[in-house]
């Protein structure tokens, strides 16, 4: 992509580093990513809690059966999210995480409900400089409250943050 450009002009840039907390974790030379994250990072944290709050400050599209969901369902919720996790370890770091995505899916079905639902579709518009028109964009914003076995998917969950989980990338 830097060879290529960004922006209606293709404007080519080159990535020098990419820091976190004072430390730099890309290696211009190799052009990879020395991150700090192995297999052990999306264990059990050993807390306990039966509720969590989720709030989404800007739009997450959600996509079942191929449809944009325009609620929010809490397992397609955690199937993205598990995938999102999946694909970062695997093309970022190397290794597939052993993670139980069945057992993990049936949890978030079965065990774990919607208390409170503050949720809404909002539907957006942005102008694309560089294909020159609009594009729709949208998702689910708001606050869902979910009370059940909730401890099991803790680490996951604070890990929606950092995987950008809202971000139209999937």
């Amino acid at each position: 992509m830097g060879v290529k450009g960004v922006g209606k002009r293709r404007v080519p840039f080159i990535i020098e580093g990419i820091y976190s907390g004072g430390k730099n974790l890309f290696d211009p030379k190799e052009q990879i990513i020395n991150g700090d994250c192995t297999a052990e990072t999306f264990r059990f944290s050993g807390r306990t809690t039966d509720e969590v709050k989720i709030r989404f400050h800007s739009p997450c599209s959600l996509v079942k059966d191929g449809k944009t969901l325009r609620m929010f369902d809490f397992r397609t919720f955690m199937s993205a999210l598990l995938r999102r996790i999946q694909m970062l370890s695997y093309f970022h770091n190397g290794f597939e995480p052993d993670i139980d995505f069945k057992g993990l899916l049936e949890l978030a079905k079965t065990r774990c409900k919607i208390a409170e639902n503050h949720t809404e579709y909002l539907k957006r518009a942005r102008r694309s400089t560089r294909q020159n028109r609009w594009m729709g964009i949208g998702g689910i914003v708001g606050e869902v409250c979910l009370k059940g076995e909730i401890a099991p998917l803790l680490p996951y969950l604070e890990s929606v943050s950092y995987t950008h989980l809202t971000l139209p990338t999937n």
